[in-house]
């Protein structure tokens, strides 16, 4: 349903939900990026080597590790403040107490992001953290429909550029390969800082969506973030090449 609308799914490809969440994304032609407890060059668990080639190209991998980095455990639990940081939502579907998902709901709720939980059976271990969650206030993600409009309602008809930004072809050409949700976050985005609440009114997708796009956008280089959370476009084209 959301790769469907046009959210990008991030997840760690790790075995079990990661892997179902990468594998839904792929199959409804959606966008999704995995976050890796190594360098880019490597594949873990190996089970899961079919699946990092799919990622790369529908979407990409990330890594705040070098080439040849190892997969070593302390890292992955601090990869997932790299997953918290670039999703709009985060949504634990199962976890026990000591869960690497829980850490990911905890920067999220830090970070001011919304968290949700899948309700799960009373007194099952693999459970517990995640129905924590839901007793400390997380979102409960009972029906997929109505997740999937909270988070990423249907687009509106774009606004057009504000009031003097006329877009010039040249402009319009390095968007032009862009899914549709991107293209439209990225005509809301000025060359001089820009806010996110404007970027939403110019380009009139929803939050959850536009968070998703503008994090993508920066991935491929079509935008920057500066300091203040303002986002900036790069020039024409790729920056990344």
């Amino acid at each position: 349903a959301l790769g469907e609308r046009g959210v990008c799914v991030v997840s760690g490809l790790a075995l079990g939900v990661d892997a179902a969440a990468h594998e839904g994304a792929l199959e409804a032609g959606g966008t999704t990026v995995g976050v890796l407890g190594c360098g880019i060059d490597g594949v873990y668990p190996r089970s899961n080597r079919g699946l990092f080639g799919l990622v790369r190209e529908a979407g990409g991998l990330v890594s705040e590790y070098g080439l040849g980095e190892p997969p070593l455990r302390w890292r992955f639990p601090a990869r997932n403040r790299v997953i918290s940081g670039l999703s709009g939502c985060v949504v634990v579907v199962e976890a026990p107490e000591k869960s690497g998902s829980l850490i990911t709901a905890r920067h999220a709720t830090d970070a001011g992001r919304d968290v949700w939980a899948l309700p799960g059976p009373v007194g099952f271990d693999e459970c517990r953290g995640s129905n924590k969650l839901l007793a400390d206030g997380a979102g409960v993600l009972w029906d997929v429909d109505e997740f999937a409009d909270s988070v990423a309602p249907p687009a509106q008809e774009p606004l057009g550029p504000a009031a003097g930004g006329v877009v010039e072809p040249a402009e319009t050409s390095a968007a032009a390969g862009l899914p549709e949700h991107e293209r439209a976050a990225l005509m809301g985005v000025g060359f001089e800082p820009t806010g996110v609440d404007t970027i939403a009114g110019r380009s009139g997708i929803g939050m959850q969506q536009l968070l998703s796009a503008l994090a993508l956008l920066e991935l491929k280089g079509y935008v920057r973030r500066d300091a203040g959370g303002s986002f900036v476009r790069s020039p024409v084209g790729r920056a990344g090449g």
